[in-house]
């Protein structure tokens, strides 16, 4: 009995060691405006290590149907902006509000 609590503390204390380990070494962007622009759906993030991108849902003006479209990775300064110049075909037009997403 004594060993099975062993192995199980063992087996807590490795996965702990884990998921602490992989949060820390995760890099996100923040401090982050997003809208629309003439250039299309952008979004600037000034702060933060990584890199982010714009992500932005198009939706066919017919059959309502939806996908996500998203900009080149940059990384974060005061200078760089990511951006979706449209969503592809005059069927598409931007629907909602653009975000940023980290995890590059």
């Amino acid at each position: 009995m004594r060993r099975m609590y062993a192995a199980f503390a063992a087996i807590l204390l490795a996965f702990g060691a884990t998921a602490v380990s992989a949060d820390t070494a995760s890099a996100y962007a923040y401090n982050c405006t997003t809208g629309y622009s003439s250039l299309g759906a952008w979004a600037k993030c000034v702060s933060g290590t990584g890199q982010y991108r714009v992500a932005v849902l198009c939706q066919n003006i017919f059959t309502r149907s939806s996908r996500n479209v998203y900009g080149q990775w940059v990384t974060p300064s005061s200078t760089s902006v990511s951006v979706v110049p449209g969503c592809g075909t005059w069927l598409e037009a931007y629907y909602g509000t653009p975000r940023a997403t980290s995890g590059q």
